[in-house]
C-alpha cells in the first residue's frame, strides 16, 4: 500500500518502516520550506536469499468453462503452497500449472485463490491473494411467446433470451450463439447468432416436447431447458334430448360457443350441420354430435342421451322423510326423483312452488326452486317439530297446455 513520512525533520534520524513486504520502495527527500530541493531514492526490498518476488496481478475474469493457468515462480528457492477451488490443499510446485473449469458459482461472481510463498533458506512468509472473476450470463432462460391452441398442433414459439452480462463484456466481439435440439424436428434456422446482451433466439412452428437451447459466448455456456406442454384431446361429453310422451320428434340442441357441428346417425343415413336438429323419437339415441372448437383440427364428440318431459310422478308421492344429518332421505321432495336438477325441471314445466303448512295452517316453508326443497325447518331457521305437515305443489306442465296449472296436494310425515 501507499506509505507516507513520518514527519521528521532532523538529517540525523533515521526513518523505520516496520512489518512490510518484500517489493520496491521509493523515499523522496526534501528540504523544510522548500519542496524543490529534493531527492529521490528507489530501493528492492528481497528476500534473505536473493530471490526478487515479483509483484502480480490481483484479479482476473474467466468464463465457466474456461481453464485457469498459474504461473508460479520457477526459482527453486522459492515454494509455493496454492488453495482454492479446484486445487489440491496444500498443492506445492513451482511449475505452471492448470485448473480444469470449476467456475459456476455465478451468484457471488468470484472465486478466491491463495498463494502462499516460502523462501528458503530463512523460510520467510509471503502471501498473494487472487481474485477470478467470474462471467456469465443474467437471466437466462426459455419462455412461452405463442402457446398452442389444438391438440398435437405445431404452432407455438418459444424464446431464449439473456437479459444482460455479469463481470462483461463476455469475448470480443461480444457475439452469443443459441444451438436448440429436442427429439422433434426443428423447422426454424438453427443455430441462430446475436450480439451483446439483452440478446434473444426465437423458435417457431413447434409442438408439444422439451426444448434444449445451448447459450455459448466465448468460453462462456449455459444450458436452458423447457417443456411444453399439449393441449387436451377435446372430450366426449353427453347432452339431453328432451320431448313430452305422444311427441314423435325430439329438438336436439347441442351447447354453444363451438363451430363446425355435425350430427351423425350411427345407422345409415345423411349427417345433418347446425347446432340443432330434430329426430324421431324412436331413433333419438342412434346420434351423435362432432365440433371443432377454437377451430381446432382435432373434434370432440357428444352423445345424446334421452330424457324425457314426463318426470313428475303423481303415483310416487313421498310421505315421509327425515332430516336428521344422516345424508338419507334428508329432504322433501314431492313427487319425482331428488336426482333430476334445476334445468330440467326448467325443461319440465313453466313454473314450479312449493308450499308446507303446519297442522294450524302457518306457513312453514315455500320454494319456487325444485332444487330447494324442504330441509325440515321453519322459515326461521329453526328445526320444525316432529308431526304432519301439509303440502301444495303447483306447475305448469311443457307437456300440457300452457293454460293448464297442475295442483298436487297431500301430506308429509317429518320425523328425526
Amino acid at each position: 500500500g501507499a506509505l507516507s513520512s513520518n514527519g521528521t525533520t532532523a538529517a540525523s534520524t533515521p526513518i523505520s518502516l516496520n512489518g512490510i513486504g518484500v517489493g520496491t520502495y521509493t523515499m523522496i527527500i526534501s528540504a523544510p520550506g522548500n519542496p524543490t530541493c529534493s531527492d529521490t531514492i528507489r530501493n528492492n526490498l528481497i528476500a534473505n536469499n536473493g530471490v526478487v518476488i515479483p509483484n502480480r496481478d490481483s484479479s482476473h475474469t474467466v468464463c465457466n468453462m474456461d481453464t485457469l493457468r498459474i504461473n508460479a515462480n520457477a526459482n527453486p528457492n522459492v515454494s509455493h503452497s496454492w488453495t482454492g477451488p479446484g486445487v489440491i490443499y496444500g498443492a506445492n510446485t513451482t511449475a505452471t500449472f492448470t485448473i480444469a473449469p470449476v467456475f459456476t458459482n455465478t451468484v457471488s461472481g468470484f472465486y478466491t485463490y491463495t498463494d502462499s510463498m516460502r523462501t528458503a533458506p530463512g523460510n520467510c512468509l509471503s502471501i498473494n491473494k487472487y481474485i477470478v472473476r467470474i462471467k456469465s450470463f443474467k437471466n437466462n432462460s426459455i419462455s412461452v411467446i405463442e402457446p398452442l391452441k389444438c391438440y398435437h398442433d405445431s404452432i407455438a414459439k418459444i424464446k431464449a433470451s439473456v437479459s444482460s452480462e455479469k463481470n462483461g463484456p463476455i469475448s470480443t466481439p461480444d457475439k452469443y450463439t443459441y444451438t436448440w435440439s429436442s427429439s422433434n424436428t426443428i423447422n426454424s434456422p438453427n443455430p441462430t447468432y446475436a450480439t451483446g446482451a439483452p440478446s434473444s433466439s426465437v423458435l417457431s412452428n413447434i409442438k408439444a416436447g422439451t426444448y434444449t437451447c445451448v447459450i455459448k459466448n466465448g468460453n462462456c455456456i449455459n444450458t436452458v431447458s423447457y417443456t411444453l406442454q399439449d393441449v387436451p384431446r377435446l372430450p366426449n361429453d353427453t347432452i339431453f334430448a328432451y320431448y313430452c310422451p305422444k311427441d314423435s320428434l325430439a329438438l336436439i340442441i347441442a351447447d354453444t360457443g363451438n363451430v363446425n357441428y355435425v350430427w351423425h346417425p350411427s345407422n345409415v343415413g345423411a349427417t345433418v350441420t347446425g347446432d340443432s336438429i330434430r329426430v324421431p323419437v324412436s331413433v333419438v339415441n342412434n346420434y351423435y354430435v362432432t365440433y371443432a372448437h377454437n377451430n381446432c383440427p382435432d373434434t370432440g364428440k357428444v352423445m345424446v342421451t334421452v330424457t324425457t318431459y314426463d318426470a313428475f310422478r303423481p303415483d310416487e308421492l313421498v310421505n315421509i322423510f327425515s332430516p336428521n344429518g344422516d345424508k338419507r332421505n334428508d329432504f322433501f321432495y314431492p313427487f319425482y326423483s331428488s336426482n333430476l336438477n334445476q334445468y330440467q325441471i326448467w325443461k319440465q314445466s313453466d313454473t314450479y312452488e312449493l308450499t308446507i303448512y303446519d297442522r294450524w295452517g302457518i306457513l312453514v316453508y315455500s320454494a319456487t326452486e325444485y332444487n330447494k326443497p324442504w330441509d325440515g325447518k321453519t322459515k326461521s331457521g329453526h328445526d320444525a317439530d316432529n308431526g304432519s305437515y301439509f303440502f301444495v305443489v303447483k306447475y305448469k306442465s311443457n307437456c300440457g297446455s300452457k293454460a293448464d296449472l297442475v295442483e298436487k296436494k297431500g301430506f308429509v310425515e317429518l320425523m328425526r
